[in-house]
């Protein structure tokens, strides 16, 4: 609960820059150490804020927790852009891709009813928002000697382009080990 507090507070209250009635220690500018600049000078700043928890802690329970209260706050009031309208997980192999289906709402097995996180009344919103999850695989550049999940030697498409990529991130094919 401690973890997923401080990373509702930091979002909504430290980083919305809302006048603060104390002086925390830990300054404006070392939140401002917190963002990723791009490389690109058009593209906006992202905000890294990370969890270090235990084997066991709950990490997932978390996770859930912040996808429920992102997708609810969506959910109700869809013009707010500080919440988003789909979430991406990305793990680092296909065990844990397959541990983590528990975060889509959709699943029969979600930990949003399991755990009782969002209340009856509530889980509309959730459905409104999109999770998905997948492994880093997804995001290695595409073969330029593949098409169609075939390999070959003498095909030579090139580099990938952005609208590609993109097409291929969101729409991935289905994995046939995968149990949906």
């Amino acid at each position: 609960m401690e973890a997923a507090e401080t990373v509702i507070f930091l979002n909504e209250i430290r980083l919305s820059k809302k006048r603060l009635r104390f002086k925390p220690e830990f300054t404006d500018e070392k939140l401002e150490e917190l963002k990723d600049h791009p490389g690109i000078n058009e593209m906006e700043a992202l905000t890294q804020l990370g969890l270090k928890m235990a084997t066991g802690s709950g990490k997932t329970v978390v996770m859930a927790m912040l996808v429920a209260w992102s997708l609810c706050n969506r959910g109700q009031t869809p013009s707010d852009v500080r919440f988003p309208s789909s979430v991406l997980a990305v793990c680092p192999n296909l065990t844990i891709k397959e541990r983590l289906q528990v975060l889509r709402p959709e699943n029969s097995q979600n930990y949003y009813e399991a755990f009782d996180l969002v209340p009856a009344r509530l889980r509309p919103l959730l459905a409104k928002g999109k999770v998905m999850v997948t492994n880093w695989h997804l995001f290695a550049p595409a073969s330029e000697h593949s098409e169609g999940g075939q390999t070959y030697m003498i095909v030579n498409k090139g580099e990938e382009s952005p609208e590609a990529f993109a097409r291929r991130v969101e729409d991935p094919a289905p994995d046939p080990r995968s149990k949906k």
